[in-house]
């Protein structure tokens, strides 16, 4: 009888067990859940900054291209659809991608500004300038 008992008796798990599996895992994903944010808008940036230079490319384009004299010289643009010739990442919906908003800020004969400014939380932005420098604003709002 004895032997019957042990190999019929159901087996299962316990509150605690369950309470300690259950803790266990809410502290896994509290630990990985900011790393996975953070490497979304890494990634989000790396894509943002393709686009900027893709810009800045079409810029210096449209520069070479623009035809100027002694007297009027070249000239950067400050309409994104004077680009639209220069880039294939301007659509013809104009200058979003879903994620960041592209636009000029400044351009004259000898300097031009690209922000991209980001649509969703945190809002932040990245401006490039003529010369390859990178600016994160606001400086404290990135997250990394």
């Amino acid at each position: 009888m004895a032997i019957q008992n042990i190999l019929y008796r159901k087996r299962a798990f316990t509150l605690v067990e369950l309470m300690i599996t259950c803790i266990i895992i809410g502290v896994l994903v509290s630990i990985a859940l900011p790393f996975f944010m953070t490497a979304r808008l890494r990634a989000e940036e790396t894509k943002a900054m393709a686009t900027l230079y893709a810009y800045a490319n079409a810029q210096k384009a449209f520069w070479f291209d623009a035809q100027g004299t002694a007297t009027d010289p070249n000239t950067y643009t400050s309409q994104m659809t004077d680009l639209m010739p220069f880039v294939a990442v301007l659509s013809a919906s104009g200058n979003d991608d879903g994620n960041w908003l592209y636009f000029i800020n400044a351009a004259d004969t000898a300097t031009f500004e690209i922000e991209a400014l980001h649509q969703g939380a945190p809002v932040v932005s990245l401006v490039l300038h003529e010369n390859g420098v990178v600016d994160r604003l606001p400086a404290g709002g990135w997250p990394y």
